[in-house]
């Protein structure tokens, strides 16, 4: 992967977290942890939160990548 490549991948996840990061505020919900979500009675709301765990959890993965080729 060629610098340029890795800039528009950066661009991109820091784009996706910040809409992410907007998204939660105008919702007014936080990241639960996965014992918490574990705990939900109400299905619905359960699956929603493991979506925005699972959602927060790939994107913090995507800046370890970022950042390993960065040390490169």
């Amino acid at each position: 992967m060629n610098k340029e490549e890795l800039n528009i991948l950066k661009t991109a996840l820091l784009l996706a977290d910040q809409y992410f990061t907007g998204y939660c505020e105008f919702v007014d919900t936080n990241i639960l942890t996965q014992e918490e979500i574990d705990e939900m009675d109400d299905e619905i709301e359960q699956e929603r939160a493991q979506e925005l765990f699972d959602y927060n959890k790939i994107l913090g993965q995507a800046h370890a990548i970022i950042e390993k080729y960065n040390k490169k």
